[in-house]
């Protein structure tokens, strides 16, 4: 064998060569497409992850223990909820309307006074000196209260939460988890007359937690509402119609009522089933929120959100044939609900207007003004004159 027969031809090597080249060209074409696809997929997944999550304002709570509320945060880090403004949260523009036609079957009703007024308002007060916050480790809930429209209320324990009481009871309304910045300027706007105006017949902002989600605010305890307190009265009527007791309990409302028109505050609902009564019988202006809910025959339920129509005074709602408007309320509207509610004391408790059904109410009394609550039937200590004032 010659040196020339055991050689390689170039041609052949360079075939070789081509082909592997082509092969490398065509993986790595089809690779670069494949990650491609596989980013869009990523990209769009996480597109819509953040569209889902775009709306909610406050991060998932921790799980509960049997005993406690909430355990002790891990940080103290203050931060306020996605999309809110650390100097102020304006109200959605629109005031509320709903049709008459509608009817409710939803759990979540709100009261009408939820849609408030188209002004600014800061939350920022609140926040301040977020190391003042009552540790939560130190409170004990012993039952639910009730559902609200801001989430649940529930009754509990705090320890040192009063300088003179080792243990004082409480009820902590609890912000929902998927509260928007609407809802949570208005669960802290709602309160804020309890926190900066002392009066013993006023309920209390005892303290509040917002350094972390869920936000809790502890309130004062009393054992129920005046108009629960007024109708369990019935069975021994005596007991309230003696030494002037009912008289003084319109006297306790009167001075809390004062107290706050002087201090520039509206109360929006002035109604039995919006006060509240301690264990030694002190009547408080106030409530927990869970009124649409232990009395939802008192209000008038459009959609989600409930009217209190047989105490508003006429120019507070605009009524027409299709609609119903909430307006804002004054220092007069609360006057004219106040007489609806000597009313109510002095017939234990009985829904106002009890023989007229809704659509005459809203015809007769708050459109045309045609009718007046009848005289209250009840014998008590100047009942004429308080009659008299109002009716």
């Amino acid at each position: 064998m010659t040196a020339h027969e055991g050689a390689v031809d170039p041609s052949v090597i360079l075939i070789a060569a081509s082909a592997v080249g082509v092969t490398t060209i065509i993986v790595a074409f089809l690779g670069c497409m494949w990650c491609r696809n596989k980013w869009k997929r990523l990209t769009q997944r996480h597109y819509q992850l953040s569209e889902c999550n775009r709306g909610t304002s406050v991060p998932p709570v921790q799980n509960l223990t049997e005993f406690t509320i909430f355990p002790p945060p891990s940080s103290n880090q203050f931060s306020l909820p996605t999309g809110i403004s650390p100097d102020e949260v304006v109200f959605e523009p629109l005031p509320e309307i709903r049709s008459r036609m509608l009817g409710s079957t939803s759990e979540n009703v709100r009261p009408a006074r939820f849609t408030g007024s188209c002004e600014k308002i800061s939350l920022q007060d609140w926040f301040d000196e977020y190391q003042i916050n009552f540790p939560r480790n130190h409170l004990k809930y012993f039952r639910e209260v009730g559902t609200t429209w801001y989430g649940q209320a529930v009754e509990g324990e705090a320890c040192n939460i009063k300088e003179s009481e080792e243990k004082t009871k409480v009820v902590v309304k609890i912000l929902r988890v998927d509260a928007t910045s609407t809802e949570l300027m208005q669960y802290l706007q709602e309160t804020r007359p309890f926190r900066d105006l002392k009066h013993p017949n006023l309920l209390a902002l005892l303290n509040r937690c917002l350094e972390v989600h869920p936000f809790l605010l502890i309130m004062e305890h009393c054992d129920m509402d005046l108009k629960s307190y007024l109708i369990e009265q019935r069975k021994s009527p005596e007991m309230l119609l003696k030494n002037g007791i009912l008289l003084r309990m319109a006297c306790n409302l009167t001075s809390a009522l004062q107290y706050m028109h002087e201090h520039g505050y509206i109360h929006m609902d002035v109604a039995a089933h919006n006060c509240l009564v301690t264990s030694d019988g002190i009547v408080k202006l106030g409530d927990y929120g869970t009124a649409v809910h232990l009395h939802k025959g008192d209000f008038y339920c459009l959609g989600d959100v409930a009217f209190p129509i047989r105490w508003c005074a006429p120019e507070s709602l605009m009524c027409t044939e299709s609609v119903i408007e909430a307006k804002d309320i004054t220092r007069e509207a609360n006057i004219w609900s106040f007489g609806v509610v000597l009313w109510e004391l002095l017939e234990f408790g009985k829904l106002p207007y009890v023989n007229m059904n809704d659509n005459d109410v809203i015809q007769k009394v708050l459109m045309e003004c045609s009718v007046k609550l009848e005289q209250p039937k009840t014998p008590c200590v100047h009942k004429d004159m308080i009659s008299k004032t109002r009716f």
